[in-house]
């Protein structure tokens, strides 16, 4: 039989189908090893959340605000809907948090799947106001099924862009473990100068530290002094910039948390305080320096610049959140209600869409809107008018269908409100964004002029209040110069946390 003779294109073209082929195909293991990127894929990543309440007067904290952060500024909320959006591959989310539900979302049955309860006590045994010692046990994660890796917030920290896992961890002797998320440069030969401004700062204590400057730094200088002691090399990786401090977002490992709590109880003069307090105090270290650096120096893990912001939140509507990570910080002495309500809606306009596991704010039915400027003020058309373009304005409460509203929340948490005397949707006129734009009522048509968010505003005489705001510019539903008097106008506005802009939605048959 006559051999087939192929030209040389064409075994070539043959040879490189059959490499194309082994690449598109290549099995994930090799030599009866998995390879990094599938050990990386199948590893279960949880995340923990430490949720602080500042409100207990036993665990007062002098010099920061007393902010309750659920309610205050509602940052924890806004925290899980950027998890759930932008990290989704996320095993589970754990909030550890005092002994206490968090108000809108639901009940732990209801939400078991994806969000986990652990409370303090449950966790440290006592109440405790001090992250820190949180922080140094977090070990203890292991009782209550956290994953071996997962990624360590604080309720005031959020993930702005799409991450993989690959952007906290990594492979090493097939094994996944954290890298080292700092974005400041390193170097050697810093221990010396560490210690001495360590120590002319200790000349200061309690006289003219505060919380927010000089205690944390000091914090850090003691974290970095008795790394120094532990591992006992003069020639340790230290940050150059001490002011910088990579936040939280880390990705951390239960094993190498044990192993970090024995050695700081062992060896560290003031473990038993710092483990055991209720308050934060000179004698506390930063558990994300001393894991991180530990990490870095010891096991020479890899370190990753994923890049975050800062953001406190007298600046909060100056900054930039086209970023990978951001916290927005009270580390302020005080802060006003305008800057409470800023920051309330730009985390809405990030993170809009409200999550499975939370709770309807406002459930759909009929209501009467009260005005925070006085209960006997509603909302109302005007004239109990049935025409496209009639005024939306208060009055005084008289129990007509032109001061009743039917309120419907769609999947994505979006409201629309319909005036019971007409059938027409509360609008942002010509959906335009400008302040003082005029809110009317206009037949339905969908757009986002006729969407609103509720969100959540201070209690007012202890009721449950809302600024009520336009998905389509993200204003505030306002009271004209917060002038209580009849037929006073609603527009829009900029966030100012005046009652002006706060409402309460009151059910009625």
């Amino acid at each position: 039989m006559e051999k087939i003779k192929f030209s040389k294109w064409t075994v070539l073209v043959r040879y490189l189908f059959v490499i194309i082929l082994n690449i598109l195909v290549m099995p994930c293991v090799v030599n009866g090893q998995k390879s990094d990127a599938e050990i990386l894929s199948k590893e279960p990543i949880d995340v923990v959340i430490k949720y602080i309440d500042l409100t207990d007067p036993n665990l007062k904290r002098e010099g920061i605000p007393q902010v309750k952060k659920d309610e205050d500024n509602c940052e924890l909320r806004y925290a899980c809907r950027s998890i759930l959006k932008n990290i989704p591959w996320i095993r589970k989310i754990h909030i550890l948090m005092p002994n206490e539900k968090v108000r809108y979302f639901k009940e732990p049955n209801e939400i078991k799947d994806k969000v986990v309860y652990i409370k303090d006590k449950d966790f440290l045994g006592f109440d405790s106001a001090n992250s820190i010692t949180f922080e140094f046990n977090l070990h203890n994660l292991r009782r209550f099924g956290v994953s071996e890796n997962f990624i360590y917030f604080n309720d005031d920290y959020f993930v702005g862009k799409t991450l993989k896992k690959s952007d906290f961890f990594y492979v090493k002797n097939k094994r996944v473990v954290p890298y080292i998320i700092h974005n400041s440069k390193v170097g050697y030969n810093r221990l010396a100068g560490i210690r001495a401004l360590r120590n002319k700062m200790s000349k200061r204590i309690g006289t003219e530290f505060s919380h927010s400057g000089d205690m944390f730094l000091y914090h850090k200088l003691t974290t970095y002094s008795f790394l120094g002691d532990v591992l006992r090399n003069r020639r340790i990786l230290l940050p150059i910039d001490l002011v910088y401090s990579h936040h939280n977002a880390l990705g951390e490992n239960l094993s190498d948390l044990k192993e970090i709590h024995d050695i700081v109880e062992k060896r560290y003069k003031y473990a038993n305080i710092m483990l055991k307090e209720k308050k934060r105090s000179y004698y506390d270290m930063q558990h994300q320096s001393f894991y991180s650096f530990y990490a870095l120096n010891k096991w020479y893990r890899k370190r990753n610049s994923v890049s975050g912001s800062y953001v406190d939140l007298k600046g909060v509507g100056n900054a930039n959140f086209n970023v990978p990570l951001f916290c927005i910080n009270t580390g302020a002495l005080s802060y006003t209600n305008q800057e409470f309500a800023l920051a309330r809606v730009i985390m809405n306009k990030l993170f809009p869409k409200r999550s499975l596991y939370e709770k309807q704010d406002v459930p759909n039915g009929t209501y009467v809107i009260e005005s925070a400027l006085s209960k006997n003020k509603v909302l109302s058309v005007a004239g109990g008018n049935q025409d496209d373009g009639a005024n939306i304005e208060i009055n005084d409460k008289n129990s007509s269908d032109s001061q009743k509203f039917e309120v419907s929340c769609n999947s994505d948490g979006e409201y629309t409100i319909t005036p019971k005397c007409s059938g027409k949707k509360l609008d942002v006129a010509f959906a335009n964004s400008s302040m003082g734009t005029n809110i009317w009522q206009y037949s339905g048509n969908n757009t986002n002029a006729q969407k609103w968010y509720f969100i959540s505003a201070d209690k007012v005489n202890g009721e449950e209040y809302f600024y009520l705001v336009s998905k389509c510019n993200h204003l505030c539903a306002d009271i004209e110069n917060g002038n209580p008097k009849n037929g006073s106008n609603i527009r829009c506005w900029e966030p100012n946390g005046t009652n002006a802009q706060k409402f309460r939605f009151v059910k009625v048959g």
